[in-house]
């Protein structure tokens, strides 16, 4: 009896119509008189379809994988079987960033033992580049795999090899060539399997799957927050390590003859509706919370203020140093990023417990303060002027911080020259002389009618320019 499972394709088939019809751009059947089935499709690059599945009409014997090559119609570009004289399935398929394929499912006809997760690595035009089977002495199978940014792949599927007992979800990283980069098995002594995979933009994974280990009975929904090394957290005690064993396999591509067939199947609206759920969350490895100490020396506090903060892992935060009137800030000392300790602010980021303290100098003595050493005495007035403008004006917002950091962090080695020289103490003061009259009236007038002020001047100069001219 033939038993061809029809694959339909529908491209965008919702249309707006009076009766909320639904129609198929196009619907077709590839197979012949056994069975013939599609498991995953995916749109290429070329505006076509790759579709991986398996195959009982063509192939080496028994079922074997099943690759079909479509056009944006539907029409077939190339098709391969891959596989041995004994069952041979590919359930996931992925178009890589070189126009090629990954492709990932289970091989009986080779491996370390019964069924071995299998990897495919194919050209654009189905050709095997490399091929690798992976597992141990039961039954160990691959659901989905997927490119990672640096190039490799990641897997994700089921074992019965390794784990604590019965079926465990499984993951193996791979390297751009098949290799094994890291393995771990996920689950307890009942069925617990993962069927998806994807890489998150923190470079770790989120892995979807069912549990029967974990919830509130039977099959419960299972998802994964993994790290970039797939931990969930070092104490996790669902987390165990296996030892796949990578076996070279011999599979060469065969070509089919089958041509698409035309149906003529019309979709049907329905009408579901839905539904509230209330389902319970069960926590199985709570993330390990990490504590940072913050500290701050004589002369300023901080932004979150000194104390001890949880945070979970990978949190990124940002820490900001206030220094009091008469210091500046000098550096972060303790877990500080190598190459960031006169960051202000200071970006952290959470995987470790960390103590940071922010370390402030005294500008007075250290004459690090141009106005200081061009008047000779911290106490002069004109000094004063130009502190209360810094710390009302400048240190209250975060760009006027960063001037004010990177004016410090450099005027040291000029203030002590000008401290050396009397002439060069002259031409400062009259060149700071402006900077002094506009930090008086911002501090005394506002922002506003010194503004208004400096407009005037302005104005009067291009006037008495113009008058200038006509004379």
């Amino acid at each position: 009896m033939k038993k061809n499972i029809l694959i339909i394709m529908v491209l965008c088939i919702f249309v707006f119509s009076p009766f909320l019809s639904i129609n198929a751009q196009w619907a077709r059947t590839y197979g012949l008189n056994s069975d013939d089935f599609a498991y995953s499709i995916q749109e290429t690059s070329d505006g076509g379809y790759i579709v991986v599945g398996g195959t009982m009409s063509f192939g080496a014997g028994d079922i074997d994988s099943w690759i079909l090559k479509l056009s944006s119609i539907g029409e077939i570009e190339w098709q391969q079987t891959y596989g041995g004289s004994n069952e041979d399935r590919t359930r996931s398929i992925e178009q890589t960033s070189n126009g090629g394929y990954i492709v990932a499912g289970y091989t009986n006809s080779y491996g370390a033992g019964l069924n071995d997760a299998w990897v495919l690595k194919l050209n654009s035009i189905g050709e095997i580049e490399w091929q690798q089977a992976y597992g141990g002495s039961d039954n160990d199978i691959a659901h989905s795999i997927q490119e990672t940014s640096d190039g490799g792949y990641i897997v994700v599927g089921s074992t019965m090899s390794f784990g604590a007992g019965d079926v465990d979800s499984w993951i193996l990283k791979l390297s751009s060539i098949g290799e094994i980069e890291w393995q771990q098995t996920y689950g307890e002594n009942s069925h617990d399997e993962t069927y998806y995979i994807q890489q998150t933009s923190d470079g770790g994974y989120i892995v979807a799957g069912f549990t029967l280990s974990f919830g509130a009975g039977g099959e419960d929904s299972l998802i994964l927050k993994l790290s970039t090394d797939g931990d969930v957290d070092p104490l996790c005690g669902i987390i165990g390590s296996s030892d796949a064993s990578i076996l070279s396999t011999s599979v060469s591509p065969e070509g089919t003859n089958i041509t698409p067939q035309d149906t003529d199947i019309t979709p049907l609206p329905t009408t579901v509706t839905g539904q509230d759920t209330d389902a319970t969350i069960y926590q199985l490895c709570p993330a390990q919370n990490y504590t940072l100490t913050i500290s701050a020396a004589t002369g300023g506090t901080t932004e979150p203020p000194p104390g001890n903060y949880t945070y979970t892992p990978a949190t990124w935060l940002t820490v900001i140093a206030l220094y009091d009137d008469g210091y500046i800030f000098k550096e972060w000392t303790g877990d500080v990023p190598s190459g960031h300790e006169n960051d202000n602010p200071m970006t952290i980021m959470m995987g470790t417990d960390k103590s940071i303290t922010a370390n402030f100098n005294d500008v007075e003595e250290e004459l690090c303060f141009i106005a200081t050493a061009a008047y000779g005495s911290p106490l002069h007035p004109y000094v004063k002027i130009l502190r209360d403008f810094r710390d009302k004006y400048l240190v209250s917002n975060k760009l006027g911080r960063e001037f004010v950091d990177l004016y410090y962090k450099y005027s040291l080695f000029v203030a002590n020259i000008i401290a050396r020289n009397k002439p060069l103490k002259v031409v400062v003061r009259i060149h700071l002389a402006p900077i002094i009259i506009f930090s008086y009236s911002i501090i005394h007038l506002g922002p506003i009618i010194t503004g208004g002020i400096l407009l005037f001047i302005l104005v009067l100069s291009v006037f008495l320019m113009s008058v200038l001219r006509r004379k």
